[in-house]
C-alpha cells in the first residue's frame, strides 16, 4: 500500500499526465506515464491516500496504475 496522504488537489480538464505528475511532485515521489496514456481529467480531492486519489483519476480515464519503489507508473489497461 502507497503511504502518504492527498489533503487537498484540484484539477480542472487537465491531461491525465499532468495530474499525474503533480501527485507523484505533491508526495516526493517519482513517476512514469506510458506515451499511450492520454485524456482529459477533472477532480477535487480532499483528505484521500495516494492509491485513493489514483484511483480516482486514472480508474475515469480506462488506464491502470501501480506504486512500486517510490515510482507511481501509469498505463494501458491489461486485457
Amino acid at each position: 500500500p502507497a503511504t502518504g496522504r492527498i489533503e487537498r488537489f484540484e484539477a480542472h480538464d487537465q491531461e491525465l499526465g499532468t495530474v499525474v505528475r503533480a501527485l507523484a511532485l505533491n508526495l516526493g515521489m517519482g513517476y512514469q506515464v506510458d506515451p499511450t496514456v492520454a485524456g482529459r481529467v477533472s477532480a477535487r480531492l480532499e483528505n484521500v491516500s495516494l492509491e485513493e486519489a489514483l484511483r480516482t483519476v486514472v480508474g475515469q480515464s480506462g488506464y491502470t496504475f501501480s506504486i512500486q519503489n517510490g515510482v507511481i507508473r501509469v498505463g494501458p489497461a491489461q486485457m
